[in-house]
């Protein structure tokens, strides 16, 4: 009697347990579309060098921080490669190559020109070691402004009609668990899927062979509450319905 007394209130117990869970859940689904595919982004603008030259000075350091217009290093080209990038450049215009100015000897003198920021922000990673030779369109540097960072999400294709530009979001991070920081769905990508992101699709348990897309959504925060947050940061979403 008194073991089917304590086995009852068992099943009475793991009832109440998993009608509580499920519960849970549906309130979870009903109400808000979650991931836990986010991290924390910015935008950011890559340094390159106008033609292939020696970079003769370099000026910045991962972390400092730079305004637009900002002298970030110096290059320095042969004539041959001066005149070469001039003629490939008149040629794209439709224009003649820049007739050199009376009494510069272009035949030995080397063209030295700055290398600038366009933006303001943070040197997030460089690689450039005065002295070395590098080449038109090789990133020197990362430059982003770290005031505006964001979480980029990645919504499943099936759960994307409960999204909507305006919907607010709850946000956790990994590095600060059990802290919640507020924000607003500001922007919904035109395109499922990234080749440039494998976080944007995922093969589906469902149907083999079929690859369920994703939906890039950034999320605006109204404030990381003066925490110490970076790029790449993992963070989970909670977007409101």
């Amino acid at each position: 009697m008194k073991r089917i007394l304590i086995a009852n209130v068992l099943l009475i117990l793991i009832l109440i347990v998993g009608g509580s869970w499920a519960a849970y859940v549906m309130y979870q689904n009903m109400n808000y579309v979650t991931t836990d595919n986010a991290r924390v982004a910015a935008d950011w603008v890559s340094i390159i060098p106008t033609q292939t030259s020696k970079l003769t000075d370099w000026l910045v350091h991962t972390g400092d921080r730079v305004h637009a217009g900002d002298v970030l290093g110096t290059q320095e080209a042969s004539p041959m490669q001066t005149r070469y990038s001039a003629s490939i450049t008149a040629t794209r215009r439709g224009t003649s190559p820049a007739s050199p100015a009376p009494g510069t000897d272009t035949a030995t003198s080397p063209a030295s020109t700055d290398i600038v920021t366009p933006v303001s922000g943070t040197i997030l990673e460089t690689a450039a070691i005065p002295g070395q030779v590098v080449s038109q369109g090789q990133p020197l540097a990362m430059v982003a402004d770290l005031t505006k960072q964001y979480i980029l999400s990645y919504i499943d294709e099936e759960l994307i009609k409960d999204v909507k530009t305006g919907n607010t979001a709850d946000v956790y991070l990994d590095a600060y668990p059990g802290m919640k920081f507020s924000g607003t769905v500001s922007r919904i990508d035109d395109v499922a899927g990234n080749v440039l992101s494998p976080a944007a699709s995922l093969s589906s348990s469902v149907s083999p062979g079929r690859v369920v897309q994703r939906v890039p959504v950034r999320i605006s925060i109204d404030s990381f509450q003066g925490k110490y947050v970076v790029p790449g940061m993992n963070a989970t979403v909670k977007i409101h319905k």
